[in-house]
């Protein structure tokens, strides 16, 4: 992947919230998410401070893999986090 990409999931098997990652201008991103879900969803949550975490609405959870394409403002910080995790859940996520 190109440089620009950061890997919030790697091979994640159980419930909790990826590393954090911030956007460095307004821009355009694409978030990836692939793996064998067995039970799991996935929301993004956004922060100003990298502390306290608030879940985006408007659909911003998955299911099941694919990609999805939205804006972040400057400095904003956003992770993934994991719930309903099943035994053989492994998931991994890319923001680019």
């Amino acid at each position: 992947m190109a440089t620009n990409t950061v890997q919030l999931f790697t091979n994640q098997t159980a419930n909790g919230s990826s590393i954090a990652a911030q956007a460095s201008k307004t821009q355009f991103m694409t978030l990836f998410i692939d793996g064998t879900w067995d039970g799991a969803t996935v929301i993004m949550e956004v922060s100003p401070d990298n502390t306290n975490w608030i879940a985006v609405r408007n659909n911003a959870s998955w299911t099941d893999s694919g990609a999805d394409n939205f804006y972040a403002n400057e400095g904003v910080w956003m992770r993934l986090t994991v719930s309903g995790a099943g035994a053989s859940t492994d998931l991994n996520a890319w923001l680019n």
